[in-house]
């Protein structure tokens, strides 16, 4: 503190106005600038410290009406940081004492008022220090307030570990609520028992952060009371407390992110498994048409690698007759006018020859709606469209032959038949007994047959859509009873065989079950024909069974017949099995899928 002190407040509780003049002068002189406010009883003792901000109070011990004790508890009550000094000439060392212990900061006979300006500057100098140690207490007091409240507030796991024993001196709300810990327990732990790795690498960290005042750990694992863990990421800094060096965790947890985070990388591998691994193409397109990406089965497709691919893009190997037609619908999709298309087209492949696939696309757009790219579905459907291509040949064929049927044998028959009766005709007398009446009515009926057989092949085309599918394999079983009247046919139903099946599907199933029939009835000499219906899980199955004389199918080539049923069980996406042996009969069985 300077030596000189400036402009003191003194409130002087004196009864002799020379006494005030004296005590004044002598401050003054020695350079101690103050004002002196002179009272002399309690009532304007008390009035001046209602009014005024005193630095100090000088005060007699004896007055006639109040005595300086009692100023002394007064003052002590009121303001307890004042300096308060008894000046007084008739002063024991016993009531010196007792003024002393009741708070008073020191006295000063009159007869040795040499010793007032030290006593004065002593006094001064401590409330000065007295108040600077309350107001940096309070700071302080105020600082660790704040501190404790931010800290208690954070959402980060803040403790204080002691950095030679590792035990866990104090933690905050959000470490007991993240890993279950009370507060007691928690200073029953160490970091070993919290931080599930191993001591050697805890320590270590330990020694970082001692040698460099702070270090970031990273991720760590923390080990939560139940017993799961937490992921978190740490720093940790050294810092006093308490006379020691202690470790200031800091542990934001991260198990929530982290749980998003392999979410997250499980759906994306969920998804590039499921592009990579699709049994189809599949391709992101930009929308000028630029292969984005592509997976291995539409390389396999189209014949290039996919580094070739995403140098081109799909216009390139479109085929020139189907762009137009591919162009259009994908403006109508990037235009909003539709959500999604469809369309059969053709690619040319790497090395020159046509694949034909079924291509669905739709649409991925931003968020501000904007498009980001199409999903293109491409599933290779050649060798559906070469079993189409295979049907109708077989169906062309069916048609010759069927018109060469009715060409070269019902209606040769019908002419031979006509000729005759118009001879008898023109000459009844003389040609009538030559006619073979028997003969001619066996070519009638042999033309009957032709005809009915020509209609039985017609048979599904003339009914479809007028009954279900079991009343047209009941109708067919019965035509093929009256076609055969010496063979013991049997239709049998299992229980849950659907009654209805898509158009297409329908007509090849009938069309598969009549050719079995007629190869029966033509080839077979069997006795007794069983047709059965049924269904097994997801598949419906159909068999056609006889006890003829059987084939081996080893050494017979497949007729058109044959031909004709595995290509429709193609197109079924089923499975066609001929079982038979030469002397035990013949089996045919279809097995498509339910949804087929």
């Amino acid at each position: 503190m300077s030596e000189d002190i400036v402009a003191l407040r003194i409130l002087n509780l004196e009864d002799e106005p020379l006494d005030t003049e004296l005590i004044h002068a002598i401050l003054t002189d020695s350079g101690i600038s103050c004002e002196m406010f002179r009272v002399q009883n309690r009532a304007d003792f008390l009035a001046a410290l209602e009014k005024g901000c005193f630095d100090l109070v000088l005060s007699d011990y004896s007055l006639p009406s109040f005595d300086g004790l009692s100023a002394l508890k007064i003052v002590r009550g009121i303001y307890p940081e004042i300096p308060f000094i008894l000046v007084s000439g008739a002063i024991g060392e016993e009531r010196a004492i007792e003024a002393l212990k009741t708070g008073a900061t020191d006295y000063v006979l009159k007869q040795r008022l040499e010793r007032l300006v030290p006593a004065v500057r002593r006094a001064v100098r401590e409330a000065e220090e007295r108040t600077e140690r309350n107001r940096a207490e309070e700071a302080l007091r105020q600082s660790e307030e704040l501190y404790r409240t931010v800290v208690e507030q954070a959402a980060e796991n803040i403790f204080l570990v002691d950095a030679g024993t590792r035990r866990i001196l104090q933690a905050n709300t959000a470490f007991h609520r993240s890993l279950g810990y009370t507060a007691e327990e928690i200073r029953q732990l160490t970091l070993y028992d919290i931080v599930a790795h191993d001591p050697e690498s805890i320590d270590r960290n330990v020694r970082h952060v001692m040698t460099q005042g702070c270090y970031f750990i990273g991720e760590r694992k923390y080990r939560r009371k139940n017993g799961s863990l937490a992921d978190t990421e740490v720093s940790v800094s050294a810092i006093p407390y308490e006379g020691r060096e202690v470790l200031c965790i800091v542990a934001h947890d991260i198990t929530d992110r982290k749980l998003a985070e392999e979410e997250l990388r499980q759906s994306e591998e969920r998804f590039r498994a499921t592009f990579e691994q699709a049994a189809v193409g599949v391709a992101h397109v930009s929308p000028d048409g630029k292969w984005l990406r592509v997976n291995q089965k539409l390389c396999d497709i189209t014949g290039y690698t996919r580094e070739e691919l995403l140098k081109h893009d799909f216009q390139e190997i479109t085929h020139p007759e189907d762009l137009d037609a591919d162009l259009e619908q994908l403006g109508r999709l990037l235009a909003g006018e539709i959500e999604t298309f469809s369309m059969e087209k053709r690619y040319i492949k790497k090395d020159g020859s046509v694949v034909w696939i079924n291509l669905t696309v739709s649409l991925a757009r931003e968020s501000s709606g904007e498009s980001q790219y199409s999903i293109a579905v491409i599933q290779d459907i050649t060798k559906r469209k070469e079993a189409e291509e295979a049907l109708r040949e077989v169906r062309n064929a069916e048609r010759s032959r069927m018109a060469r049927d009715l060409h070269d044998g019902v209606l040769q028959d019908l002419v031979d038949v006509l000729q005759s009766l118009n001879i008898a005709r023109i000459a009844p007398e003389s040609l009538g007994s030559s006619i073979d009446l028997e003969r001619e009515v066996e070519v009638l009926r042999r033309a009957v047959r032709g005809i009915r057989e020509a209609i039985y092949d017609l048979h599904p085309e003339a009914s479809r859509g007028q009954r279900s599918f079991v009343q047209d394999v009941e109708s067919l079983v019965e035509l093929e009873r009256r076609m055969a009247p010496d063979r013991d046919i049997d239709l049998v139903v299992t229980e849950g065989f659907p009654t209805e099946f898509s158009g297409a599907t329908s007509r090849e199933l009938f069309r598969i079950i009549q050719e079995a029939l007629t190869n029966t009835r033509r080839h077979s000499a069997a006795r007794h024909v069983r047709v059965t219906l049924g269904i097994t899980g997801d598949e419906v199955w159909a068999e056609v069974s006889d006890d003829g004389k059987g084939f081996d199918p080893g050494a017979t080539r497949g007729g058109m017949g044959l031909t004709a049923m595995q290509e429709r069980a193609f197109l079924l996406g089923g499975n066609l099995e001929v079982i038979a042996e030469p002397g035990e009969g013949t089996r045919v069985r279809l097995r498509v899928p339910r949804h087929s």
